[in-house]
Formats: C-alpha cells, sequence, structure tokens
C-alpha cells in the first residue's frame, strides 16, 4: 500500500511504501521524518471497518446510476437469485472481486480517508492548530488487492445463515443460505447484504489488514524521558484533577484539558504505557527470547519491574548490586529499556515497531549492533519502521542485505564477523526514503545494498577535511 501525505508540517509531500517489512526514513534535522513517522502511526492504529461501510454506501449512492455499478449491481443480482434457488453455490471469489469491486477501489479508498481525516483530525493527532490543510491518500495496485484475497481464508455468517467460506490459496468460495435465513424471500435486501459485505470484507481485509498488522507500537525520541518523568506527570496529573473536583470551576477544567492534551498522541500513548507497566507486566509474550536477546546482546543486563511498578535495570557484570532504578542507569539502558519491556510482555506476531531515532545515545559499536537486532526483529515478522540520522545503522543494514546473497566467502565473513543466519535481510523487503526540501525521495535498494547520496557526502567531506588538516600538520613540523 502507497502511503502519501502532503502539507505536513514542513513535508510539503512524501510517499511511502508500507508493504515493506523495514522502512527507513532518513535525512537532516528538521525535514519532516518524525511527523511523517507520527502520521503512519495514526494510520495504522485506526481499524477502518467502519470506514468502509460508510464508505462503501457513500459510493453505491453516488454511482448507483453508472454503467460500471449497474454492471456490478446485475452480476449481485445474479448471485443472489442463484442462491435463493439453489440454497448452495460455489464461485471463483477472486474473479467476482475483479469484476465488480475493483472498478471501484479508488473511489472507495478516498471516501475512506476524507472519513478519516474528517472523523480524527491529523492536527488534533499531532496536537497542532498548524497542521489544518493535511492531504492523506491511500493506494494499492489491483494485482496485490488480488494476491490478498487469494491469501487469505474468509468465513462468515451475513443476516443469521448465510454462509460465505474460502480457504486459504483458493480462488473458490462457498456460498450457502439456510432455509431460515432472515429476509429468504426478499431479493433487493438479501443482495444489499451480499453487496456491503464483498465490498466490505474483501476489500477491507485485503488492502487494509495485509497493512495493519496486529498491533502498531511507537517509541519516540522522548522515551528515555518518559521512562524517568512517567510517574511524576501522573501524579500531577492527578493533583490537578483533585483540584478540579473541589472547586468544580470551568477555568480549571479547561486548564486540565490542556495540560492533559498537551502532547502528541504518540507521547501520550507512550505516558499511557509507562504509567500502566505494573498491570501490562502481568502480561507474556511469546517473544520473550528477543528480550533476552537485546538485554544480553546490547543492554548487557535484565530490564524487570520494582515493586512500585517502575522498570528497574540490573547489570550482569554487577550481580551482587540490586536492581537500579532506570534513572540512574546510563542513556543507553534509559533508551532500550521500553523495547525490551515490549518484547518481553506487549510483543505479538505481525507487530509493527516504529521507532524514532533507535540510535538515541548509543555509542556506534552498539548502533550497528542494534542494526542487527532491527533486522532479526524484520525476520521474526515484525515490521519495523525507523527515522535516523545513523550512518552506522544503515551502513549496517546495507552489509545485511549485501550478505543475503550468495557467494564464495560468505561463510567465512559470517563467522569472521559475527553474523547470523537469522540476521541477513532480503533487499525486496526494504524501503528507504531520504527527506529534502519538503520531499521524501526513495533510494533504490538492491542486492548490492544502500548507498545514501547525502550522507556519504557529509562522511567524504569529513574524511578529507581530517586528511588535510592531518596533512598540512605533519608538514608544517617537519624539518
Amino acid at each position: 500500500m502507497i502511503f502519501n501525505i502532503q502539507n505536513l508540517g514542513v513535508v510539503k509531500g512524501a510517499e511511502i511504501d508500507l508493504s515493506k517489512d523495514l522502512i527507513l526514513l532518513c535525512g537532516d534535522n528538521n525535514t519532516g521524518k518524525t511527523y511523517v513517522a507520527y502520521a503512519i502511526y495514526y494510520f495504522l492504529k485506526e481499524n477502518f471497518n467502519d470506514y468502509f461501510s460508510d464508505a462503501i454506501t457513500i459510493v453505491n449512492n453516488i454511482y448507483r446510476n453508472h454503467e460500471s455499478m449497474l454492471i456490478a449491481w446485475e452480476k449481485i443480482n445474479q448471485l443472489t437469485n442463484q442462491l435463493k434457488n439453489e440454497k448452495k453455490i460455489t464461485v471463483d471469489f477472486v474473479e467476482l472481486i475483479r469484476e465488480i469491486v475493483l472498478p471501484f477501489k479508488e473511489k472507495i479508498f478516498k471516501e475512506v480517508i476524507n472519513l478519516f481525516v474528517n472523523e480524527y483530525k491529523l492536527s488534533d493527532f499531532f496536537n497542532s492548530k498548524y497542521l489544518s490543510d493535511i492531504v492523506l491518500s491511500i493506494n494499492l495496485t489491483d494485482e496485490k488487492i488480488l494476491n490478498n484475497i487469494l491469501k487469505y481464508q474468509l468465513e462468515a455468517i451475513m443476516l443469521g445463515e448465510i454462509l460465505l467460506f474460502k480457504v486459504q490459496d483458493s480462488s473458490i468460495a462457498l456460498f450457502s443460505l439456510g432455509n431460515r435465513a432472515k429476509y429468504i424471500d426478499n431479493i433487493e435486501i438479501l443482495a444489499n447484504y451480499i453487496f456491503t459485505f464483498l465490498f466490505r470484507k474483501s476489500l477491507f481485509k485485503a488492502s487494509f489488514l495485509s497493512n495493519h498488522n496486529n498491533s502498531t507500537y511507537i517509541f519516540t525520541a522522548e522515551r528515555s524521558a518518559i521512562n524517568i518523568f512517567s510517574k511524576e506527570l501522573a501524579l500531577s496529573k492527578n493533583k490537578l484533577f483533585d483540584k478540579i473536583l473541589k472547586s468544580n470551576k470551568k477555568d480549571l477544567f479547561e486548564l486540565a484539558q490542556k495540560s492533559v492534551n498537551r502532547y502528541p498522541k504518540p507521547i501520550q500513548d507512550s505516558l499511557e504505557i509507562a504509567e500502566d507497566l505494573q498491570m501490562l507486566s502481568k502480561q507474556k509474550s511469546e517473544f520473550e527470547y528477543l528480550a533476552v536477546e537485546l538485554e544480553q546482546s546490547i543492554l548487557g543486563g535484565k530490564v524487570a519491574l520494582g515493586e512500585y511498578g517502575d522498570l528497574r535495570y540490573k547489570p550482569d557484570s554487577s550481580p551482587e548490586i540490586p536492581a537500579l532504578e532506570i534513572h540512574l542507569t546510563s542513556s543507553l539502558v534509559k533508551s532500550l529499556s521500553p523495547m525490551a519491556f515490549y518484547l518481553r510482555h506487549l510483543a505479538q506476531k505481525n507487530d509493527c515497531m516504529i521507532i524514532d531515532e533507535p540510535e538515541l545515545n548509543l555509542h556506534p559499536k552498539n548502533q550497528i549492533l542494534l542494526a542487527r537486532f532491527l533486522a532479526r526483529l524484520v525476520n521474526e515478522g515484525f515490521k519495523v519502521i525507523a527515522s535516523t540520522h545513523s550512518d552506522y545503522i544503515i551502513k549496517e543494514l546495507s552489509n545485511l542485505i549485501l550478505l543475503k546473497n550468495n557467494f564464495s566467502e560468505k561463510e567465512d565473513l559470517l563467522k569472521k564477523y559475527e553474523y547470523q543466519e537469522n540476521q541477513l535481510l532480503p533487499a525486496e523487503k526494504v524501503g528507504v526514503y531520504v527527506f529534502k526540501d519538503g520531499y521524501s525521495k526513495q533510494v533504490p535498494i538492491s542486492e548490492q545494498g544502500i548507498e545514501i547520496d547525502s550522507i556519504e557526502l557529509v562522511i567524504n567531506d569529513l574524511n578529507q577535511r581530517s586528511n588535510d588538516i592531518y596533512y598540512s600538520y605533519i608538514d608544517s613540523i617537519q624539518p
């Protein structure tokens, strides 16, 4: 699915392919990378099922008398009459969707996004009155929709006794009608239900569920501060509400609303998680082993909860000391401990993780190790979207793409540099975008890796500068 957003702060236009499993947003500071990451988070967090139902009704009302819609309705009525007479029929579901749904794909997508943006404005999401002219659009090819429909198993009951069933990787679907089905004699009502279902269920599932993973979590650049100050912020919020209850003054209520909702939604969501760690820790994730890997390979200790529901860290190098409160730990631990907690308690298969500046507070060595870990997450089935300035992360991910190829010295290199097979990345899973002058530009990804000119220029300039200074100095001190 192509996600296109315009007029988002300094971003005049950005187009991101959300079908990729690893998406990197790169570029200078203040080019809009974080805004775009937030917008994608906003998009992926929403449940579009209701929007599809409303959008289909709108499109049907607008285009009911157009030739293409009349053809679609004729096919639906034929299917409905056949189902009523025979009680059980089989159809080529993929072909049916091709004929009656795909001609209206773009119109439905447009209405879905219109409803979505008007229902929950991006300016409210960013908590900014300056983002009022945002334009959002999506696109998904017919081929991709049909492939997704073929891939998915579909099973649903309409009107109590109309059953649709299609097994995975089969285009054939079974429609069956029970003898006591409600409205069985009313062809028009029956056709309406089937029409709405085919448009909503197939298009929603094929286009949105294939890109909307299980859940979406964001790790903002403020994550270190959130870990440290979430309890204090929650306490201040409770004190403010106590004042309101005692005073019952309208101006205090307005002040409370501004105070509670003063941050963009991603930061608010992160604060809510940080405030509720004790309850969330009762959940267990099947991906706890990834938390252990993160702790062993980068953090050098275990992240756990203290008795008051705050994050603690116990370093492996000093087993004799008690677990440290998070504000006493290194910036590395502050930055990555939320990810360890998420993997141990919240992570589910097919989740999407959005990480703003994964390199935050990390030494170059650990940035390289984190790049390998991000690739590991992708190979475990997670979608990872990261905004980054780190040449170390980009270079290492490029190495992992190169090492995915088969060549004569590959095994020796894997052993020499301690790479694992489960860290290697297929090029087709990666999308890289550079933000400059208000627009995003997609960087070509090949089997030879990733090359970003802007970062290469900065590094080459630094190397040239260092050489000039060094050799000029050497020449000056030689007799």
